[in-house]
């Protein structure tokens, strides 16, 4: 928009050609919103046909479109020389015919044809139906719609009667010229089809229907009815004095006007080009920042599709490249058949190097560290607790990082990110760390900020995975801390259970529905939404819970080919699966020490927390205190866990610091009964198995080991078997 100033200047000297200059600057502009508008349909949607062009495009590259159909194209949408089987005959006016389909649908709220009419149809009469059949405008089909059209209206803030007067003329023009069964007789491109939405938007003469004079005054005076008045009035002066005047006086004024009102129109024009410029700007940027919430809760959803498509429209619409970093890197944390962590963080420095002020980057490359093995997050944490958060996004992804660590301040910057820009994702991240925070603390005081916050979410972006897991968390904190809503809450979590079946690709969504009918009682069910995460990919950030729910249901065949791979983080289970089986036991006993020694302090935590479930205590608690004698006092010190695992902090001293939050207890009863378990105490394991059980966080690592360990006891009252006589402690 460099030479808008310039073209301001001479439109202001009165140049005739200026204004046909700037005008397509303003429209490029305007038509490069139609790229960034992707997913911006929700309730309440206002009837403006810019908004409504951009979200036709953003419908017409939805993957989630019909892909039941063999042939090219999905009915509903799919032009006339489509469905003639020819791809000779196809070329970019086909598009344009898809997008008239979407512009229509989006007026009345159905197809031109009847989605349950074409679905029903033989083949050649579904041809038929598209190549030969005229569609009713779509004042026309309003007319029809009967008690739907009220729906529809209401979406769009008017009456069916209303809403027909809105669309009938122009818009009807338009859309039936995007549907014509004649190829050459449509738009010759999509930019043509958004040129002529725009004109419409701007009171200006379209091409899509014939421009008689009439028609082209009627338009005129739409524009300029202020103009149009005070013309009027000039003439009727002019008429009075017509009998007192000579006609080179008349002449004379009339001139003066004509200059009078030209130079006043000038100006006007100047400022509402101005104030359109300004507001441009001002929408390109909400835009992209609504482009890149939608990313992100996308990203964070497991839909690569969804994700990748918005990624790009944040780019295009001028999103920091270090931003395409961060959700790249998200879709290796959180999107199946991409689960990698090590990518993830790859992905991640690039953003914290393009942007050494990225906190989200930080935040999210500390999760990612952690989930890889990697002890390095310690050093980012501490990054993160030091840095003062700038924009939303600092603020948003700070505070998800701190809810175990300063609740209040976790609160706070969540609080802080909503009210510089109330987004759907921001809400549903506040609204799991409420939950988070209410089922550590037991307290219930927060619970109605959550149900709002994740109302708003749902409501403002209906079909993210994400957005519904949270909502699940955020129902199940409810329902244990109200007993007075536990049945509502009962209710909206089965709704939302339904809701997450809908995503078969998102292990994630499939590991809480798991975990979810797992503590309903339903454990066959459970096994099954595992499977099916199974099936999806290598399960990524669910992979634990689901191993976890799958041991403690006995399903050993199923777990056998994830335990065979080489991930180390599922150490655990790969330890007990081979412990049981025979000569077995001093293999696993040996892998657990070679592991012990590893330079990676999670790994080798995880090996140790072995020996002790393989009956080793002593060597275990050695091997703890070895750590915590270390020159890596940035890892292994100051942890109580630690100091009790090494033998170093008695028992009911160790439970007496962790009373203060109910997630710290419950990790404290599971190592309790772990130790318990190594020395084949059996009645005192149980105890406190079931007391971190109790504390009733149904996704939480230790809750699912325990209450697995507690089914396998009382499936196999020898379990675990495998310990050597001598050191069970009976």
């Amino acid at each position: 928009m460099s030479d808008v100033t310039h073209i301001l200047s001479a439109i202001e000297q009165g140049d005739p050609k200026a204004t046909e200059q700037l005008l397509p600057l303003v429209y490029d502009e305007l038509r490069k919103l139609a790229a960034v508008k992707m997913a911006q349909e929700k309730p309440g949607q206002t009837l403006q046909a810019t908004a409504l062009v951009h979200e036709a495009y953003l419908r017409l590259v939805d993957p989630k479109q019909n892909q039941k159909w063999d042939m090219v194209g999905t009915p509903p949408y799919m032009s006339p020389e489509q469905a003639q089987l020819s791809a000779l005959d196809v070329d970019t006016r086909s598009d344009v015919y898809s997008l008239g389909v979407l512009l229509y649908e989006l007026l009345t709220g159905v197809t031109p044809f009847d989605k349950a009419r074409l679905n029903a149809a033989a083949f050649d009469e579904l041809r038929r139906i598209i190549r030969e059949e005229e569609p009713p405008k779509p004042s026309t089909k309003i007319s029809t719609l009967g008690d739907s059209a009220t729906t529809v209206s209401t979406h769009r803030r008017t009456d069916p009667k209303g809403l027909v007067s809105l669309i009938r003329g122009d818009l009807d023009w338009i859309v039936m010229k995007a549907l014509e069964k004649d190829r050459t007789r449509r738009y010759e491109t999509a930019k043509d089809f958004a040129d002529d939405v725009v004109r419409h938007a701007k009171d200006e003469p379209i091409v899509a229907r014939p421009p008689s004079t009439a028609y082209r005054v009627r338009k005129f005076v739409r524009r300029n009815k202020g103009l149009v008045a005070s013309i009027t009035s000039i003439l009727l002066l002019l008429v009075l004095g017509v009998t007192t005047t000579t006609v080179y006086g008349i002449a004379a004024r009339r001139a003066e006007a004509r200059a009078v009102s030209y130079a006043e129109q000038i100006k006007l024009q100047r400022d509402e080009i101005q104030e359109k410029v300004a507001a441009l700007q001002e929408t390109t940027e909400k835009l992209r920042d609504s482009m890149m919430d939608m990313a992100l809760a996308a990203a964070m959803g497991g839909q690569r599709a969804r994700a990748t498509q918005l990624i790009a429209g944040a780019r295009e619409a001028g999103a920091p490249e270090s931003w395409e970093e961060v959700l790249l890197g998200i879709l290796c944390l959180y999107v199946a058949k991409d689960a990698d962590s090590t990518r993830a963080r790859n992905h991640f420095q690039r953003a914290i190097d393009l942007d050494h002020g990225n906190v989200a980057a930080k935040s999210l490359y500390a999760i990612a560290a952690i989930r890889s093995g990697g002890y390095d997050w310690l050093k980012y944490f501490d990054d993160l607790l030091d840095c003062e958060p700038q924009t939303m996004e600092d603020h948003l992804f700070l505070g998800f990082l701190m809810p175990w660590h300063d609740p209040q301040a976790a609160i706070r910057l969540l609080t802080t990110a909503i009210e510089m820009r109330d987004s759907p994702f921001a809400r549903a991240i506040r609204a799991r760390v409420l939950s988070i925070i209410m089922m550590n603390t037991g307290s219930a005081g927060h619970t109605q900020m959550a149900l709002d916050d994740i109302a708003v979410a749902r409501t403002l972006l209906p079909d993210n995975a994400y957005v519904l897991q949270m909502a699940l968390s955020v129902y199940y904190a409810a329902r244990e801390l109200n007993p007075d809503r536990r049945e509502e809450m009962r209710r909206l979590s089965e709704e939302t259970v339904a809701e997450l079946n809908r995503f078969p690709d998102c292990p994630d969504s499939l590991c809480s529905v798991a975990c979810y009918l797992n503590d309903a009682g339903r454990v066959e069910e459970a096994v099954e939404k595992c499977e099916e995460a199974l099936r999806a990919s290598a399960l990524g950030t669910s992979r634990m819970k689901v191993l976890s729910l799958l041991f403690g249901a006995g399903e050993r065949g199923k777990l056998e080919p994830f335990l065979k791979s080489s991930y180390e983080r599922d150490l655990l289970f790969q330890m007990l699966y081979q412990a049981e089986e025979p000569g077995g036991y001093e293999q696993a006993v040996i892998r657990c020490q070679e592991l012990a020694d590893e330079k990676e302090p999670l790994l080798a935590r995880s090996a140790i927390e072995c020996l002790i479930l393989l009956g080793k205590n002593e060597l275990a608690e050695n091997q703890f205190r070895r750590c915590l004698d270390s020159n890596r006092k940035e890892v292994w010190s100051g942890d109580p866990e630690l100091q009790f695992l090494a033998g170093t902090l008695p028992q009911d001293d160790f439970l007496e610091q962790r009373k203060e939050g109910r997630q710290l207890l419950s990790i404290a009863y599971y190592l309790v009964g772990l130790k318990y378990l190594g020395k084949h105490d059996r009645a005192n394991a149980r105890t406190h198995f079931q007391k971190c059980v109790d504390a009733r966080k149904i996704e939480f690592q230790p809750y699912l080991l325990s209450q697995a360990f507690l089914r396998r006891m009382e499936a196999d009252p020898s379990w675990p078997h495998w310990i050597p006589a001598q050191e069970k402690g009976e």
